[in-house]
Order: structure tokens, then sequence, then C-alpha cells
């Protein structure tokens, strides 16, 4: 501010920006890769968040396997439709039991219903008692 009162500007710069406005159907919007998201929180302890994206309806396998690659939980086994999901894994097994600490892998595999093109992926997670 100048002595006079007076505020004084310097290197102001302005310009002028034009937003077009678009309309889109809901159902026109679909995720564009097939992805299985790292779980949260990880390392975890009791229960951690595993999300993932299906491009278009598809059977959906997800499992948890311990380090011998022997299946612990199967979490999603079924037909599912293009969005966002998640599924929570509690720590314990096929059986009800809790597991015991260690690293896991949950694994996901899919197979489109519209395109029949097949899609696997794994993510390593970490359980803490």
């Amino acid at each position: 501010m100048r002595s006079s009162g007076k505020e004084e500007l310097r290197n102001v710069y302005a310009q002028s920006v034009t937003i077009e406005e678009s309309a889109v159907e809901s159902g026109d919007i679909y995720p564009s890769i097939m992805v299985l998201h790292q779980n949260y929180p990880n390392p975890f302890n009791p229960k951690t968040v595993i999300k993932f994206t299906v491009t278009e309806r598809s059977d959906m396998l997800i499992s948890i396997y311990d380090l011998s690659g022997r299946e612990v939980k199967e979490l999603v086994n079924g037909e599912l439709v293009s969005g966002y999901h998640q599924v929570i894994w509690d720590g314990r097994d096929n059986h009800g039991q809790s597991v015991s600490s260690g690293i896991f892998f949950c694994k996901l595999e899919s197979k489109s219903l519209v395109t029949g093109q097949k899609y696997r992926q794994a993510i390593r997670m970490t359980f803490i008692k």
C-alpha cells in the first residue's frame, strides 16, 4: 500500500477462459481397464479393504493365498457388473479361523461375459496380529 492509501498492483496478468458444457448419460461411463487396487490398510489388523475395477459384466473370482500358494479364503465368486467394487477381508480363512501373521496374496481372475477376454492380477498383503 502506498502512503497515499492507494494500492499498487504489479505483474498482474489476466486471461479469458471459455468453458463449454456437455452432457453424458450416466450409463455411458465405464472404467477403461480392469484393476485390482492395493489393499488398505497394509499392513493390516484386523481387516483390510480390497478395491477393484470391473470394465464390463464379468465372471469374477477373488481369493486370498498364503506364501505356499494354498487358497486361504475365497472372497468373490460370481458375476459382477461394470463399476468400482470393494470387499473386506477380516483375516479369517474359509473355515472361519483367524490366520497367523504373515504375507498373503490377493488374486483377481475374471472372464468378460461380453468379449470373453480373460484378466488376472495379484497384490501382496501383510497381516499382523
